[in-house]
């Protein structure tokens, strides 16, 4: 989690783990799957918990959620990844792509595969660039 004091991350941890815990309890008490309970019962189960109730509960939800997720991609993707790629620096690379996918145009606007593609999706043009450094066999032909 980015911090040392491993007590506090273990009492979080167990912490979140109670809040999901609860949380998947609360909704057998009150979700729409039946766990063998009558028709009355499920009309009923609207009641159980007030919308304020309803609304403290699915942010909790989408906040730990977004917590844990933020905390793994954090902890597992790699930074390499995430290193920017200049345009300008690829220029076999922008060759090649261009080459296989020429420019296009617009009225009176022209633009080359490796333009687009870098301007749009920069993750695709990463990925494409990467491929085509560790010889070209997974490169994507859009």
């Amino acid at each position: 989690m980015g911090y040392t004091n491993s007590d506090m991350i273990t009492q979080i941890s167990s912490a979140l783990g109670a809040i999901g815990q609860k949380l998947g309890s609360l909704r057998n008490d009150v979700g729409s799957s039946s766990h063998g309970r009558s028709l009355e019962d499920l009309k009923k189960r609207n009641d159980i918990v007030n919308e304020t109730t309803k609304l403290f509960l699915i942010d909790s939800v989408d906040l730990v959620a977004c917590f844990l997720i933020g905390l793994f991609e954090g902890e597992h993707i790699e930074s390499s990844s995430v290193e920017e790629v200049e345009y300008s620096a690829c220029e076999d690379f922008n060759a090649y792509w261009d080459d296989q996918y020429g420019e296009f145009s617009m009225g009176d606007y022209s633009y080359t595969a490796s333009e687009i593609l870098y301007s749009v999706d920069p993750q695709a043009y990463k990925s494409e660039y990467s491929s085509y450094l560790n010889g070209g066999e997974e490169t994507l032909a859009y």
